[in-house]
């Protein structure tokens, strides 16, 4: 039983996805597949409402069962997806890598929710869907809301589940589990069951299966209690994680206690995901009065101070950033996506700061990449390693191997330290004081 006051009908459910999606008639819209009744009925509702061409399904395999219940799980889920005429896929996450995950980031839940939206966002930028839409419904939100008010969460926690965060859409957080489980029943939508679900020792299923059954019987209208605790807190902070990976310094120490909350607590969402800790939030905003370059780390998250800005980054991009690298066709103007939610603008921006490079001084192939250990630059004032050089510009430590290079087949023609707060450098052999007529200019931002 639930106080949620929609039912679940296709009429309903496309209005409430035409929203999320901006009304966009032609996009592509993944589908984190579990085989569970949620994700089951969210595959099959996505389907009849966009057309099966344009929905892909995703199954993550966390390897925290055992095989013969995840290749059944598995096998549900891809004879599900051949009657619907959706593209299925598959990905894995190699054995113990959320246990070792988990003892820097928040335990087995919350490493495993980091690993499972990573691989969404790859597979999103590798197939060209524009959205990520994921099961979680009204009983999640009472869950989440009654988990955050027993763990002391600031009133930034209490917003809940919001049903839309950037490109994660929940189409179904408006519905009950029950109507779920109904609609499925009378569409014969055939799903699996998650043995960890009855396992105790997961904080959500204890509240789940011991917790929210008492309070129904002591207080059988605690959940509009929850909902109207969610309100107020969305009254406000607002119901938008309006703030992404950065802010600038002085505009934050311009802020109230409050407000200091609230950002932090935004940054946090949109690019770690799991809960903060309040104690975190005490010490970045005492790093961020005292004004000087620093770091404050906790639970899988990293908060730099470094003026002009507060940045807020996950160290865990590492492994991606080592192995990442993307040819450029320097002939041309345009815009390439990275990991870490950088892109680079290739035009004719005319910009001082920008790097500028004429097409026919790039010898052989172009590409752009992170930084490596061992890395140098030949720079008018001699060779320097790369690390070094960010070092010298004050890039703090745990982002320079995450600092973008473009190279070609000479090696490291410039350095983009602007991304995290240094300078742009450009090697001595295309290095000219004026800037040629053909000449393009190179530029990467972060856009989340």
């Amino acid at each position: 039983m639930n106080n949620s006051s929609r039912n679940l009908t296709e009429r309903e459910f496309s209005e409430t996805l035409q929203i999320l999606t901006d009304f966009d008639q032609s996009c592509r819209v993944l589908v984190g597949y579990s085989g569970g009744v949620d994700s089951s009925v969210l595959l099959y509702l996505c389907c009849k409402v966009l057309g099966s061409s344009r929905v892909k399904a995703l199954y993550v395999n966390h390897n925290l069962r055992s095989s013969e219940e995840l290749e059944t799980e598995i096998l549900l889920c891809r004879r599900n997806c051949e009657k619907l005429g959706v593209d299925f896929s598959v990905r894995t996450i190699p054995t113990g890598e959320i246990d070792s995950l988990s003892k820097t980031h928040g335990g087995t839940e919350s490493a495993a929710r980091f690993l499972r939206y990573r691989i969404f966002e790859k597979f999103c930028a590798e197939n060209n869907c524009r959205f990520v839409a994921t099961a979680h419904h009204y009983d999640d939100q009472i869950e989440t809301i009654l988990m955050r008010v027993i763990t002391g969460s600031p009133v930034t926690g209490l917003r809940g589940i919001s049903e839309k965060n950037g490109n994660i859409i929940r189409p179904l957080l408006e519905f009950g589990k029950s109507q779920i489980l109904e609609y499925a029943h009378g569409n014969g939508i055939a799903y699996s069951f998650d043995s960890t679900n009855n396992n105790l020792k997961f904080r959500r299923n204890a509240i789940r299966l011991e917790l929210i059954p008492r309070l129904r019987e002591q207080m059988p209208d605690f959940e509009l209690r929850l909902i109207a605790l969610r309100s107020r807190a969305v009254s406000l902070c607002g119901d938008k994680c309006d703030v992404r990976d950065r802010v600038e310094l002085d505009y934050f120490n311009s802020l109230d206690a409050f407000r200091k909350l609230t950002v932090l607590y935004s940054m946090w969402d949109n690019t770690i995901g799991t809960q903060m800790p309040q104690t975190l939030a005490e010490r970045v905003c005492e790093a961020c009065s005292d004004g000087k370059t620093s770091l404050v780390a906790s639970n899988g998250g990293v908060f730099c101070v470094k003026k002009p800005y507060l940045y807020i980054d996950n160290p865990l991009h590492s492994s991606e950033c080592e192995s990442f690298e993307l040819n450029i066709d320097c002939s041309l103007c345009g815009s390439y996506l990275l990991p870490s939610g950088m892109c680079l603008s290739v035009g004719y921006t005319g910009k001082a700061g920008d790097i500028r490079i004429e097409p026919s001084s790039v010898k052989g192939r172009m590409y752009v990449r992170y930084v490596r250990m061992g890395d140098r630059i030949e720079l008018k004032d001699g060779t320097k390693t790369v690390l070094r050089l960010l070092q010298d510009m004050g890039v703090p430590s745990i982002f320079r191997n995450k600092t973008p290079v473009l190279c070609d087949d000479l090696g490291i023609i410039a350095v983009f330290g602007t991304v995290y707060g240094g300078r742009n450098r450009i090697c001595r052999r295309l290095r000219t004081s004026i800037a040629p007529l053909n000449a393009y200019y190179y530029i990467i931002h972060k856009t989340i």
